[in-house]
């Protein structure tokens, strides 16, 4: 064979390995999007195959990963597997969720203020880079935050 045959034939192989892909993709979207489990997560990364920018820290990306996963000790989880006897958080607003912890919860509105102001500080001196995608303000939170919270 020519060798302009040969790079032909290549480059339609390369081409229906890209097509299966997309169409492999397409289809976990499909049932990722459909599936009743695993909301927690679906709710953080809702498009497969999305990267995601694991922390440095061993400690900080075992907290992270157990926030995707739901399996944290705040008391909402904890009620769940039945080691708390209430899902409510201490300061009675609401269930102790990640969500309610980091955005809402009164008890630990001096450490969001920290948070605020670190990621404003950031923004505006450029430092913040963000791509489509990339869930960098879950990350963020929870390295800023976890250096005052304990999980």
């Amino acid at each position: 064979m020519e060798r302009f045959q040969l790079q032909e034939l290549y480059l339609i192989q390369m081409h229906g390995r890209w097509r299966q892909r997309l169409q492999k993709k397409k289809s976990w979207q499909r049932r990722w999007s459909e599936e009743t489990k695993g909301r927690g997560t679906f709710e953080f990364i809702p498009v497969v195959g999305t990267r995601i920018i694991w922390p440095k820290s061993r400690n900080i990306g075992i907290s992270y990963c157990r926030m995707l996963l739901h399996d944290t000790m705040l008391n909402k989880d904890s009620y769940r597997t039945g080691t708390s006897d209430t899902a409510s958080c201490e300061c009675g607003e609401d269930e102790e969720t990640v969500v309610h912890m980091l955005s809402y919860c009164s008890r630990h509105s001096h450490a969001r203020t920290q948070l605020n102001f670190t990621l404003d500080r950031q923004r505006t001196h450029g430092q913040l880079v963000t791509k489509p995608g990339f869930f960098w303000h879950h990350h963020l939170k929870t390295t800023l935050v976890r250096e005052t919270i304990s999980f």
